[in-house]
């Protein structure tokens, strides 16, 4: 059986003809821009959505709120170049190619109370408030 070019070109292209070509758009919009003060590295979202952490590149594991207000700062050292998310939501692995290692850290952000306002039961200035919530049925 001898290959037929131009019968073959010709099927090939009546099959592109006949294919209808779909496009799609996309729409996005910037919803929230965060300035920073080194470059950054690396960057991930915790497993419950509430926190995103930021490597930069002068060794600081930048903690964000969802809001894109800063938390806190841990230095965790130059040689770390690549985080990623744990199985939970206070897990976080710092890579470090460099060192040829891996770091699981466990990282709690404290969450403060303002409870100026709120009426209270013993000395104004102790150094434990315990908050009940008793108005919830």
């Amino acid at each position: 059986m001898r290959f037929n070019f131009s019968r073959t070109l010709f099927i090939l292209l009546m099959v592109l003809a006949v294919c209808k070509t779909a496009w799609a758009t996309a729409e996005w919009q910037v919803l929230q821009n965060i300035r920073l003060d080194a470059k950054p590295v690396d960057v991930i979202v915790a497993a419950d959505n509430r926190w995103i952490y930021l490597l930069n590149d002068r060794g600081r594991l930048l903690i964000y709120g969802t809001n894109g207000q800063l938390r806190d700062r841990i230095d965790v050292g130059p040689d770390i170049d690549r985080i990623k998310a744990g199985p939970r939501e206070d897990l976080v692995f710092l890579i470090s190619q460099t060192r040829s290692s891996v770091q699981l850290i466990s990282v709690s952000v404290i969450e403060s109370i303002d409870t100026s306002s709120a009426p209270f039961k013993g000395p104004a200035d102790a150094p434990i408030t315990v908050a009940v919530f008793s108005d919830f049925q």
